[in-house]
C-alpha cells in the first residue's frame, strides 16, 4: 500500500476509479493580462506554478509556452 500525510480528494475506492462525466472532465481555463514592466526587458522571466490538480498548457501571447502533466508538482516556464 502507499502511504501518505495528504487524503486523495474525493475519497477514493481503491478497487475502482471514480466515474467522470464526460462532458465534465475536469478541463478549465484561465486567462490574465498583465504587463510587463519596461525595466524587466533585459531580464528572464520564470512563470512558476507551486502545483496544479491536472495537466496544463501554458499559452503566452498566443504562444505555446510549455506543458506540465505533473499534477500537484511544481512546474517552471522561462517567458
Amino acid at each position: 500500500p502507499s502511504y501518505t500525510n495528504v487524503r486523495y480528494p474525493p475519497p477514493l475506492d481503491p478497487w475502482r476509479a471514480p466515474d467522470v462525466d464526460a462532458d465534465c472532465a475536469g478541463v478549465g481555463s484561465f486567462q490574465l493580462h498583465f504587463e510587463l514592466p519596461a525595466k524587466w526587458e533585459e531580464r528572464r522571466v520564470l512563470l512558476h506554478f507551486e502545483a496544479v490538480g491536472s495537466a496544463f498548457t501554458v499559452w503566452l501571447n498566443g504562444l505555446e509556452v510549455g506543458f506540465s502533466k505533473d499534477s500537484k508538482l511544481s512546474a517552471e516556464f522561462d517567458v
